[in-house]
């Protein structure tokens, strides 16, 4: 009788040592697609909602109008009134005037720069604290904003 000679194959393990290798690396990029991808798109409408407002302020709509014309444009993005700032410039491009709303118009004078920002609006990362390493994320949300500026008719 003869013995079945038992050989070993070397490579038997390889394909598990490489899966377990490669597979962080690909499921970090997986996810850094997606997030960025939300991110940019929250971004996106964050630059739309401003252009909205900013449009507003330019007609010279109250604040009032000019924070709803904001929080429409933004959708389903929560966006507080704090969070939406209306603010002119002197003519020196610093834009250290803030508009108040009289309950009938802003107070942007006619000809000016007016600017309308979305500021701190907390983008919820999708990947948790995944990303916390990244500049600007803190508790697994990023702060982003948006301005936008048009001149006052």
């Amino acid at each position: 009788m003869q013995r079945a000679s038992m050989v070993r194959n070397p490579s038997k393990g390889a394909a598990a040592v490489e899966m377990a290798l490669v597979l962080p690396i690909l499921a970090s990029l997986l996810f850094g697609i997606m997030e960025f991808a939300l991110i940019g798109r929250d971004k996106l409408t964050l630059v739309q909602a401003a252009r909205a407002g900013a449009r507003a302020a330019s007609l010279g709509k109250t604040i009032s109008d000019i924070r709803w014309n904001v929080k429409s444009a933004a959708g389903d993005l929560p966006i507080a009134d704090s969070q939406i700032q209306v603010t002119y410039d002197d003519g020196t491009g610093q834009f250290p005037y803030i508009a108040t709303d009289d309950g009938y118009a802003n107070t942007i004078p006619s000809g000016a720069l007016a600017k309308v920002s979305v500021v701190n609006w907390p983008h919820q990362m999708a990947t948790g604290s995944f990303f916390n390493w990244l500049p600007g994320v803190s508790g697994g949300n990023m702060l982003l904003s948006a301005s936008m500026v048009m001149r006052r008719e």
